[in-house]
């Protein structure tokens, strides 16, 4: 196909590969590389986000136009998702998103990992039978 769909273990995988390469660089240079198609951290439907923990979107290997942003007021995806990194450094999260294979909004079951300021993740888009 010419958009592979993520797995949950290869998003998970993805989520901790990132979680390190942050740790490692520190931020600019992360979120650069994240950000890059040729950075090695995004295919087909696979890519990384990350926020900050005032729920601001930081870097987004495939919605780079959503970076700076909250995503929506209050209970925002950026917020829901930094209440549970406060309380647990990683874990599932689930959400519905669009998915950049057909740019349809539906379930999307992510990976997240707190790195300091930031929480790293990445997601999977499950599909009937999978």
């Amino acid at each position: 196909a010419a958009c592979p769909t993520a797995t949950l273990t290869s998003a998970k995988a993805l989520a901790e590969r990132a979680a390190a390469h942050l740790r490692k660089v520190g931020p600019a240079p992360a979120f650069a590389a994240f950000m890059d198609p040729k950075g090695g951290f995004m295919t087909g439907d696979l890519y990384v986000w990350v926020f900050d923990l005032e729920g601001v979107m930081v870097a987004n290997g495939r919605y780079p136009q959503y970076v700076g942003s909250q995503l929506g007021a209050g209970d925002s995806l950026g917020n829901t998702i930094v209440s549970r990194a406060l309380k647990e450094t990683r874990g599932w999260v689930e959400y519905r998103w669009y998915s950049p294979c057909g740019q349809r909004l539906g379930p999307k079951i992510a990976w997240f990992v707190r790195v300091g300021r930031h929480v790293v993740g990445a997601g999977a888009y499950p599909r009937p039978g999978v």
